[in-house]
């Protein structure tokens, strides 16, 4: 994707503002409460996740930026309610 300064290329996979909402969907579907934090984002002007893979198009402020950095950090810290049914150890692993 082109547009930043200069007609340069854009890493969107790597950028806070287009992770966020995929990464609100998928705590959704992990069964995480990630409710408070999706109303959060939305408040602030985020977009939801596309209904397939992509990015925005254009950049976000970086008010926008900084709030989809710590969202990450907090979806990450979310129980995941599915952890408690994975295997453990490599024995376990190998008899799932």
């Amino acid at each position: 994707m082109t547009g930043g300064p200069g007609g340069g290329l854009r890493l969107t996979w790597v950028q806070p503002e287009d992770l966020v909402g995929h990464e609100l969907r998928q705590a959704a579907e992990d069964g995480r409460d990630a409710e408070p934090l999706l109303r959060r984002w939305l408040a602030a002007g985020g977009r939801p996740a596309p209904a397939r893979a992509g990015a925005c198009a254009e950049p976000s402020p970086p008010e926008l930026r900084d709030l989809a950095a710590r969202l990450l950090t907090e979806l990450a810290a979310l129980p995941r309610p599915s952890a408690a049914a994975e295997p453990a150890t490599w024995p376990a692993v190998t008899a799932a």
